[in-house]
């Protein structure tokens, strides 16, 4: 749903001239935030962490609460939206903090 929302966004033209490129920039700082999010919600340890649930409880095995791989597909998001996105260092920032946020916060 983010990469055809964000793909309607840049295929127009009337869109795009009423964005601007700073509006462009910040859409795609939100898709980045939506996904990093979305990293999260996919583990079930952090997921029930995030809902206030006792994980050990609500997650039987053990396999799931792996720190790690988490980290990694987040690092991996900021890394290639850095690397692939024209987008400036100051407007990406949000999403910087969405990783710190989202990992302390479960």
């Amino acid at each position: 749903l983010i990469c055809i929302t964000c793909m309607f966004i840049t295929r127009s033209s009337s869109l795009r001239r009423m964005l601007g490129v700073s509006g462009l920039e910040i859409a795609g700082t939100t898709g980045v935030v939506a996904i990093i999010f979305f990293i999260a919600s996919t583990c079930p340890w952090y997921l029930a962490r995030l809902y206030g649930l006792d994980a050990r409880s609500v997650v039987k095995h053990k396999a799931s609460h792996d720190d790690a791989n988490l980290l990694l597909m987040m690092d991996a998001v900021i890394t290639a939206a850095h690397v692939a996105l024209p987008i400036r260092w100051v407007i990406l920032w949000p999403a910087e903090v969405a990783v710190v946020l989202c990992y302390a916060g479960a």
